[in-house]
């Protein structure tokens, strides 16, 4: 299991601070999540941690790209720093307030909870992305679970704009707002403009001229309210708890970074688009004369490798 570091980021050229084994302690899991984290070598939260590794910058990269070392990570913050997420607040759509715990911890929350934090509620990107969740993982999908999950998505602009942002997302989930960007900051999410090296993402639907004029679009509407769609160079993640506590997080080192929809599949365990379940290395054997044979898909919670491994191969 990995010892967690800090979400305090580490400036650009400066060493990161080696690695620090701590002691950690986690609420009792189901024996199917238990295997599915110790493949994953998730650990639960830690007492202390080492500072963040930064993400390495591409051996090359197109003429005129300017590429820059982002001091991100996907490690899990410590102990101290998720008490301290827990406490801050979150706004609903009218406005009042209800502690970040409330969503993942509270009396009405699932046992298992992916908190979603997109940009700027004008940021044609994630509109993209939240229309690609929310045809992709549905949530009759995750009422097919073993294992009560749901999931929330947190924007750090006004909460006057929710309502408007759903609407123009579609997005059948809950969606709160962090004007202050509290969370943001203290979880570890990184500020940047950048589009990374490697093409576009498959939830975006549209060309990047096209975000972006949409983008303008969707701020030209907002009328008086243009200027509370939140930091425009703020970037989230996806934050994966389970009976409480954190097992699984990915900060976004670029604009175009949120987990692929299909690695969030197989984070959750729900069916693909095709009806099956998502698939692993382990759903398929090799027969004597060299030909493939599928094989019954792993427990819906065992499936969270292949995104993992994913994931890690597309931001090493």
């Amino acid at each position: 299991m990995s010892a967690a570091p800090s979400a305090a980021p580490v400036a650009n050229g400066a060493a990161a601070a080696p690695p620090t084994t701590a002691t950690t302690t986690s609420t009792p899991l189901t024996p199917a999540t238990a295997e599915s984290l110790e493949r994953h070598s998730v650990a639960p939260a830690s007492t202390s941690a080492p500072a963040p590794a930064s993400a390495p910058a591409p051996a090359s990269a197109p003429a005129g790209v300017k590429t820059v070392s982002i001091p991100t990570s996907d490690e899990l913050p410590t102990a101290a720093i998720l008490a301290k997420a827990a406490e801050l607040p979150v706004l609903c759509a009218d406005g009042s307030a209800r502690p970040f715990k409330s969503l993942y911890a509270g009396q009405n929350s699932t046992s298992r909870v992916l908190i979603i934090f997109v940009r700027h509620f004008f940021c044609g990107a994630c509109v993209d992305f939240l229309q690609s969740l929310s045809s992709g993982i549905p949530p009759a999908s995750l009422s097919n679970l073993a294992t009560p999950t749901s999931i929330v998505v947190i924007g750090c602009g006004a909460p006057s704009l929710i309502e408007t942002y759903r609407k123009e997302t579609g997005c059948p989930y809950p969606i709160y707002a962090d004007p202050k960007r509290a969370l943001y900051k203290t979880l570890g999410m990184i500020r940047n403009l950048g589009h990374g090296n490697k093409g576009p993402p498959a939830y975006l639907k549209r060309s990047n001229m096209q975000i972006v004029l949409q983008s303008l679009v969707n701020i030209l509407k907002a009328g008086r309210q243009m200027f509370k769609g939140g930091d425009q160079k703020q970037d989230g993640g996806e934050w994966l708890f389970d009976e409480g506590e954190l097992r699984w997080c990915h900060r976004m080192r670029h604009t175009h970074d949120h987990t692929e929809i299909d690695g969030l599949q197989s984070v959750l365990g729900v069916q693909g688009p095709s009806g099956g379940a998502a698939a692993t290395v382990e759903d398929a054997e090799d027969d004597e004369d060299g030909e493939i044979t599928p094989v019954a898909p792993a427990h819906p919670e065992a499936v969270a490798a292949a995104a993992l491994a994913e994931n890690k191969e597309m931001n090493p």
